[in-house]
């Protein structure tokens, strides 16, 4: 690990980190990456994207919209924990508005 690395994983708010913790939101979910595209509209690439911190990461509006869309799958998140790890640890609730 080199001195980059270590200041990156220090800072909640670096793309990479926020790929993370989509990343275990999409755990949470169970949901594959190709399912998550196909129910929530989010293109295939736009969601790997986020997951590997690529071209700045996701956008505040986007996981606000990511939100809505792992409420309706059982997982209630803040897009400020996305964004930041600030708030509510996400919640996994079991009630699911699909069937």
């Amino acid at each position: 690990m080199n001195q980059a690395e270590c200041v990156a994983h220090f800072n909640k708010a670096s793309p990479k980190e926020r790929g993370h913790r989509i990343k275990c939101l999409f755990v949470m979910a169970n949901l594959s990456l190709k399912q998550i595209s196909e129910e929530s509209g989010f293109p295939l690439a736009v969601l790997k994207n986020w997951e590997d911190g690529l071209y700045g990461g996701i956008s505040e509006q986007n996981a606000k919209k990511l939100c809505e869309f792992l409420a309706n799958n059982g997982v209630i998140v803040s897009a400020q924990w996305i964004m930041e790890e600030k708030g509510d640890n996400p919640l996994m609730t079991g009630n699911f508005t699909k069937l």
